[in-house]
């Protein structure tokens, strides 16, 4: 995907947000300053699209609560409620105490109190009316499952919000798909600079 978009003459700026972040507030910050990095150094219009994946669109939702001028928004199988993806993951047990391990050391608090934090503090995801956004999401094994009736819960509230939406759902086989699908939302949302 990244080599269709290098290809189709994108420049790209990557981070992985100190890795495991989970959402926390030192990658919020650090998302940031690449934004601002980004249009001081780079880009001659000041709205430039972005791609999300999995617990990025965490980090993502936090920064467009202070920084909403981006010209599209592109989410990969996006975890966009941390309690609901907590939530989800407690039947895996294995792989749920390596979660909370994780989320725990992100936000710098005790273990014990991650899954009842995120409970409380939960918020419905929001995204300004004026980005487009489109949510491609692979359908592999029963978390996908999971995942496509948790967005198809949010994509109601975004109706009623008038948010400009669209949910892909593609089945493994397709994932070669993705790099042309996403170079088709980004030149969409081009034609005015």
């Amino acid at each position: 995907m990244l080599d269709d978009l290098k290809q189709a003459g994108y420049t790209i700026f990557y981070s992985n947000l100190y890795g495991k972040n989970w959402g926390s507030q030192e990658a919020v910050e650090l998302a940031k300053r690449l934004c601002m990095h980004i249009r001081k150094s780079e880009i001659l219009n000041d709205k430039f699209h972005v791609l999300a994946e999995g617990m990025g669109a965490l980090t993502l939702l936090k920064l467009l609560k202070i920084e909403t001028k981006f010209r599209s928004l592109v989410l990969l199988n996006p975890i966009l409620s941390l309690g609901k993806h907590l939530e989800q993951e407690k039947e895996h047990k294995f792989f749920y105490k390596k979660l909370v391990t994780e989320i725990a050391s992100a936000y710098d608090i005790h273990p014990d109190y991650v899954y009842e934090h995120f409970l409380q503090v939960e918020e419905d995801p929001r995204f300004p009316i004026e980005t487009p956004i489109k949510i491609i999401h692979v359908l592999t094994g029963n978390r996908a499952y999971k995942q496509s009736s948790i967005l198809k819960g949010y994509s109601e509230k975004w109706k009623v919000d008038q948010v400009d939406y669209n949910i892909c759902y593609l089945v493994p086989e397709k994932k070669p798909q993705i790099g042309s699908q996403v170079l088709q939302f980004f030149g969409k949302h081009e034609r005015f600079l």
